[in-house]
């Protein structure tokens, strides 16, 4: 599982849906001849995805004054109860998709260089769905969520670009991860630092697959 302040820092209600779309016939003939076949791109995955918030269980309410229309958004009994868990699902999912995505800041995105992304993307959209229908949710709210890891072919250069953003901020995960240890193990916090050095391990090996994919680039 991740880390808590990494997810907190990475999440801000992040929701990012791509479509995927065939280039028709007329696209395809108005192609430079210059332009780089699919041999000469670099492949990324994107992540696309659409989560469910505690916001899909509120109550609003309007009170009007003189001058201002105030809304008021409310979690009461079940529904605050239903609100905690879909967090909680929320939290579980960012903590999944850490370990084979990386959210680079400057492009907006998580992307993946692991051929296992889409079947990693998978499996945590299943789950998401899952999960909801044991809440109770009923498939015309349930269809509206979901996870995958769509693959883009980007030029070289650009690829490059991407991959050292998305390093260097794998990078920073990893010392801070390694502050935090420092920190679980003067105040002997076992739980944390066995929960951390896992979270370390994840994110180094991230690393590690970032930078050879970047090296494998010609």
């Amino acid at each position: 599982m991740s880390n808590q302040l990494l997810i907190e820092s990475k999440e801000k209600e992040l929701e990012i849906e791509f479509e995927e779309h065939t280039a028709s016939s007329s696209q395809i003939s108005t192609l430079s001849p210059n332009s780089p076949n699919k041999s000469e791109l670099v492949k990324i995955y994107l992540l696309s995805m659409r989560l469910p918030s505690r916001y899909l269980v509120q109550k609003v309410q309007y009170s009007k004054g003189k001058q201002v229309l105030q809304e008021v958004r409310m979690w009461e009994g079940e529904s605050a109860k239903l609100a905690k868990k879909i967090e909680t699902l929320r939290r579980e999912v960012y903590m999944d998709i850490t370990r084979i995505f990386c959210h680079v800041e400057e492009y907006g995105t998580w992307i993946a260089v692991s051929e296992k992304a889409k079947e990693e993307a998978m499996k945590i959209s299943q789950y998401v769905v899952e999960k909801l229908k044991a809440l109770g949710f009923k498939e015309d709210i349930v269809e509206r969520y979901v996870v995958k890891a769509i693959p883009i072919y980007l030029e070289i250069d650009e690829a490059r670009e991407l991959l050292y953003h998305a390093i260097r901020h794998l990078s920073e995960d990893v010392e801070e991860l390694k502050q935090k240890i420092k920190e679980a193990e003067k105040e002997k916090n076992l739980p944390a630092l066995r929960r951390l050095q896992k979270e370390k391990a994840y994110r180094e090996a991230l690393l590690e697959s970032f930078k050879n994919y970047l090296s494998s680039l010609s």
